[in-house]
């Protein structure tokens, strides 16, 4: 049975791949030729009579319904030595779709004949008829001159590319050259920067005594290595000795803020407020022969408010006030007693562990540079076998 199965599979694949493209490269090397020699002997016609006349014009309107399209610099017949570029645009259709071969050529017009060359098409100028084939070497510039050396070239009479246009510069013994430009990109080379994708991760991150050891608050605004993110606060985990301690504030319920200097024997008010900024948490300090050792942020607090009104006037507490002395009178309603843990930095560490998704976002600084390359054919007959 699965011996079956593979004949099956070779067998579609080779009528659904392998045949397709052996008939795709047979019909495009089949139109291809024909389109030259189409090129060639339209040229050579326009060249016996001496421009476009009547029967050229007769040879390019039965070409239409081939597909082509011909189309004339000078569309009428013209003087000995003049130039005609032609432009020829033929249209087939291939394995999988529509194509278009498309290029131009010149012709000089030697003289001017009455005879109807399109009845003599197996004339001496076919005998030595040959075809020249050649790629151009990869280019930045999608528009280029190249100049080819064809072995025993007598007479040019036709140029093709695979891709955007061919023009015939100039033909100088048996050196041809041309000018190919509007062709389709062969490769492009990634010359420099780089892409990072999009990305997120799972970060954890840990504040060890940063912000002299404060706790940062519930969320940590994380930024490293292109990753940001808001991260959560998870646990204490440093190494330090804790306590419990209890902090009092009187500010956020304080009702009158006044301030006050002596002048010329008297108190005059100097300025005056109401109560403070709302206070969510208090960062504890200690010191301990001199140097802060317990630190910590007391995050909890409930408020206590009085049944009247506290006063605080400095002002009593002076008793020979002097010129310029200063005193502040406070009211305050209430107080805020903050409690939590506080931390020993002489007897360990102390680390705030924060979690969260952190993104990445995307980054692309690539340059690249663009190659163009041509496959030429020349048509052409030769001064010799």
């Amino acid at each position: 049975m699965s011996e079956l199965k593979s004949a099956v599979f070779g067998m579609a694949l080779f009528v659904g791949v392998i045949i397709p493209f052996l008939l795709m490269i047979g019909i495009d090397a089949l139109h291809q030729h024909a389109f030259l020699k189409t090129t060639a002997e339209v040229s050579e016609l326009v060249k016996e009579e001496g421009g476009v006349s009547n029967h050229v014009k007769s040879v390019t309107k039965n070409l239409e319904k081939s597909g082509y399209n011909i189309t004339y610099s000078k569309p009428s017949v013209v003087q000995f030595g003049e130039e005609i570029v032609i432009r020829y645009q033929y249209q087939y259709r291939g394995v999988w779709e529509k194509k278009k071969l498309d290029t131009r050529n010149k012709v000089v017009v030697k003289k001017r004949s009455s005879t109807n060359v399109g009845e003599n098409p197996g004339g001496d100028n076919q005998t030595n008829k040959k075809t020249f084939s050649v790629t151009t070497a990869e280019s930045l510039k999608p528009n280029e001159e190249y100049t080819f050396t064809i072995p025993g070239l007598k007479e040019l009479q036709g140029t093709v590319s695979d891709t955007g246009d061919v023009e015939v510069v100039k033909v100088n013994g048996d050196k041809v050259t041309v000018k190919v430009s509007k062709g389709a990109i062969s490769k492009t080379v990634q010359t420099g920067g780089e892409y990072i994708p999009a990305d997120t991760k799972w970060v954890k991150f840990s504040d060890k005594g940063l912000s002299n050891a404060y706790w940062r608050g519930p969320i940590y605004p994380y930024n490293k290595d292109g990753y940001v993110g808001t991260l959560n606060f998870v646990k204490f985990s440093g190494t330090a000795k804790s306590r419990m301690v209890e902090a009092i504030t009187f500010c956020v319920h304080r009702d009158r803020y006044g301030e006050y200097v002596f002048r010329n024997g008297k108190w005059e008010q100097t300025s005056a407020s109401r109560a403070c900024t709302s206070t969510l948490k208090h960062n504890y300090t200690e010191k301990i022969g001199g140097e802060i050792t317990w630190v910590g942020t007391l995050k909890d607090y409930t408020d206590n408010m009085f049944s009247e009104p506290l006063i605080v006037d400095e002002r009593e507490t002076i008793m020979n006030p002097q010129e310029g002395d200063h005193a502040d009178y406070d009211t305050y309603l209430g107080e805020r007693i903050f409690t939590g843990l506080v931390y020993d930095k002489s007897s360990g560490t102390i680390s705030y562990d924060y979690e969260g998704m952190a993104a990445r976002a995307e980054k692309d600084t690539r340059t690249y540079a663009d190659y163009y390359k041509y496959n030429l054919i020349f048509e052409y007959i030769a001064d010799h076998d």
